[in-house]
């Protein structure tokens, strides 16, 4: 979808009618996208961009990961760094939350993480 409003945004020369940044800039400055169960949104990371990305559980709902949120997480993960774990399931939620820095254990092991 990205590529596609891109695309258009060239096209149309709206840079100079108005738009000043592509579809997908301002999507990766005020939008987030999040997976649980799904296999392509975690294979697509470095495209959508980790910085964009947030993991959900889908709590209280029957569809939910609830009570096997940790092993939806590491299957959800797999082949994930530390880092990219770290980010998605501690950093970004802050952010969009406004947490304050350091209200989070900094382990890399995401998946010992209380939440």
């Amino acid at each position: 979808l990205m590529e596609v409003a891109d695309h258009q945004w060239e096209a149309q020369d709206l840079r100079n009618n108005g738009m000043e940044m592509k579809p997908s800039e301002y999507f990766k400055r005020q939008c987030f996208v999040n997976f649980w169960f799904e296999d392509l949104g975690p294979k697509l990371r470095h495209i959508i961009g980790l910085d964009s990305m947030l993991w959900e559980s889908d709590f209280p709902h029957g569809t939910g990961t609830y009570p096997r949120s940790r092993e939806w997480i590491d299957k959800a993960m797999t082949g994930w760094t530390p880092e990219e774990r770290h980010q998605v399931l501690v950093e970004n939620p802050a952010k969009l939350y406004h947490l304050p820095n350091g209200s989070w254990p900094q382990s890399t092991e995401c998946s010992k993480v209380s939440f």
